[in-house]
């Protein structure tokens, strides 16, 4: 997703191109995400994935709601909402969403670019 305008002070802010289709969940919402639509889904969400994760970079917080819709038919995403991004080794604190969370997160033992998955 093309960047729009980047500044860093007084306070960081991205400006990115809005996407009227919003996330997955108001897409659902608005017609059931078919069996197709989730394999297209996971295909790009792991695409996505495979581009942060070899530079140590873990989303920790992938959730319907942080996946934008660019397209529906065909269907394009693109992650979004890096808010609780790292790139540190050995993560431990507990991030993301309750329900969304992987079970290393939950029992809060260390843990890598995995829990993305």
């Amino acid at each position: 997703m093309p960047v729009i305008a980047f500044w860093e002070m007084p306070t960081p802010v991205l400006i990115i191109p809005y996407l009227s289709f919003g996330n997955l969940s108001v897409q659902h919402r608005a017609s059931p995400i078919t069996w197709d639509e989730t394999e297209s889904i996971i295909f790009q969400s792991l695409s996505r994935l495979a581009y942060l994760h070899p530079r140590s970079v873990a989303h920790r917080d992938l959730k319907p709601e942080n996946i934008l819709v660019e397209s529906r038919y065909p269907l394009s995403i693109k992650l979004a909402n890096f808010s609780l991004a790292n790139n540190k080794s050995d993560l431990k604190t507990f991030y993301g969403t309750r329900g969304y969370a992987a079970p290393e997160v939950y029992f809060n033992k260390t843990y890598t670019t995995a829990i993305d998955l």
